[in-house]
């Protein structure tokens, strides 16, 4: 039965050595499914499931258009927050929004 889920990474460590690789080197990490593929990449860190998009218009159908119909499994952002703060990359809702206007003239 073919996957419902974009293409991507497979690794029975549920993730880990995606986690090593991407400290390794991030932007390398990431070029790589890119090339790899294609623009959406689904990938799995733990129990969740998490996806990286590199077409502009897919990243801003997701930060801007669709922004407020996604939202992020708690634990793994508690977890996150304990090292980036309350970052842009982490928080949602109005906090979120304020920070993104703020960066958006950039």
């Amino acid at each position: 039965m073919p996957s419902k889920l974009p293409p991507g990474p497979r690794d029975w460590t549920f993730g880990f050595t995606q986690l090593r690789k991407i400290k390794r080197d991030f932007i390398g990490y990431y070029t790589g499914l890119h090339k790899t593929y294609g623009d959406v990449v689904s990938l799995r860190f733990g129990p969740y499931p998490a996806f990286a998009f590199f077409h502009p218009d897919a990243i801003r159908d997701v930060l801007v258009v669709k922004a407020k119909q996604f939202h992020r499994f708690a634990r793994p952002m508690q977890v996150l927050a304990q090292w980036n703060g309350p970052s842009l990359l982490l928080t949602e809702g109005e906090q979120w929004l304020r920070q993104r206007r703020l960066v958006q003239p950039a």
